[in-house]
């Protein structure tokens, strides 16, 4: 993402501040969501588990769901897991192509396009819905490359459009 390559490195609220945060938004407004607009949200992962343990024995969970972005390389089972618990139930991230050669390009190798998938796959079973982005027209990208990343949005669109029971369920390609 784009905060360490434009300002050279990232620095992130701690645990305690984004509590303090939610605290303050909870008790000053009657809002039932709440979506983190930081593309690195997710990390380090170790923040997130110790966000979401807050959030969870504050029951904050049970007044308010919220949304974020996510990184597909930091995104396993034990993370979607403290999503859920704090009740996370909308995610983006940008999957920006379904061309592997592309998405080395502009990604310089931080995330694969199974990286990607599992990404949909494990945030779809667990009901989080997601915004997935995309770049189409990069500086070389070949026809084949652009066939790829239509490729991999028509494989996935079916599945995760359709409505499920509980949280989430659905993606918005942009």
């Amino acid at each position: 993402c784009s905060p360490g390559k434009l300002w050279g490195g990232y620095r992130y609220n701690s645990p305690g501040r984004v509590i303090s945060e939610i605290r303050h938004i909870m008790e000053n407004s009657k809002r039932g969501y709440i979506h983190f607009f930081d593309d690195l949200f997710t990390s380090p992962p170790r923040r997130i588990r110790e966000i979401s343990k807050a959030v969870v024995k504050e029951g904050s969970n049970r007044r308010v769901a919220f949304g974020g972005h996510i990184r597909a390389n930091l995104m396993n089972t034990e993370l979607a897991s403290a999503l859920v618990a704090m009740n996370f139930v909308s995610g983006a991230f940008g999957a920006e192509s379904g061309s592997e050669r592309i998405l080395n390009k502009l990604k310089c190798g931080s995330s694969t396009i199974r990286q990607n998938q599992d990404t949909i796959d494990l945030c779809h079973s667990a009901g989080i819905s997601l915004s997935v982005s995309f770049v189409i027209g990069t500086p070389g990208e070949k026809a084949e490359d652009l066939e790829a990343t239509l490729g991999f949005i028509n494989r996935n669109k079916k599945r995760t459009e359709e409505r499920r029971g509980g949280k989430g369920g659905r993606t918005r390609w942009s």
